[in-house]
């Protein structure tokens, strides 16, 4: 069986995303398996999981505009995204897809969320927990979907529970925020090379 925490665990999901563990995390749309950024075997351990291809990159999330802008190198579309739909809590998720600083490659953030052509999938959140787990640890935070790779979005910890019990590789523990609404996945973006591209689109409309 996981081990559960509570929303109000805060101090312990910190540390044990300090000492490198993985955990299911509610968000904005659905429950995600979630790690320290820069952990490498945290973030292998996720792949493992889903059973994800690890040429497949997964997404990170921070909480604030200022943070994305120590990851990505910045241009005037990821300005307009940022402007328009980060800097708005009301408006929805949206993830881009930008060009990871290039001082940073092949260090700082793991291999798997930097892509090997040397993107970075953000999105500025502005779930609670996501947003206050950000600003504790630090960095940023992995979020992508608590499934087997192929499987659909989760919305209840209790089957996301069932789904793991017999795989040989689980997180290390779930933060039950009971039962989520039934939300469309995040609208992604490309802002390479200056230009707005919708890679999926979600809910919001950009």
């Amino acid at each position: 069986m996981l081990k559960i925490l509570k929303l109000e665990n805060i101090t312990e999901i910190v540390l044990e995303l300090h000492r490198g563990k993985t955990t299911v995390l509610p968000s904005e749309t659905s429950y995600g398996l979630s790690c320290d950024a820069t952990n490498q075997a945290a973030v292998n351990k996720i792949f493992q999981i889903k059973g994800r291809d690890p040429k497949k990159s997964v997404l990170v999330v921070v909480d604030s505009i200022a943070e994305a802008k120590k990851y990505l190198e910045w241009n005037e579309a990821l300005d307009f995204v940022a402007q328009n739909f980060w800097d708005n809590q009301s408006v929805g998720p949206v993830t881009v897809v930008g060009q990871y600083h290039k001082k940073f490659l092949s260090k700082h953030l793991a291999q798997g969320v930097v892509s090997e052509q040397g993107t970075l999938a953000v999105r500025v959140t502005h779930h609670p927990l996501l947003k206050i787990l950000c600003q504790k640890m630090g960095r940023p935070l992995v979020s992508t979907s608590a499934n087997i790779a192929g499987g659909g979005e989760n919305y209840d910890p209790a089957e996301i529970g069932a789904q793991f019990e017999n795989s040989e590789f689980q997180p290390d523990f779930v933060v039950d925020a009971g039962v989520l609404p039934v939300a469309k996945p995040s609208t992604i973006v490309s802002v390479l090379e200056n230009k707005i591209a919708i890679l999926r689109q979600g809910e919001v409309v950009v």
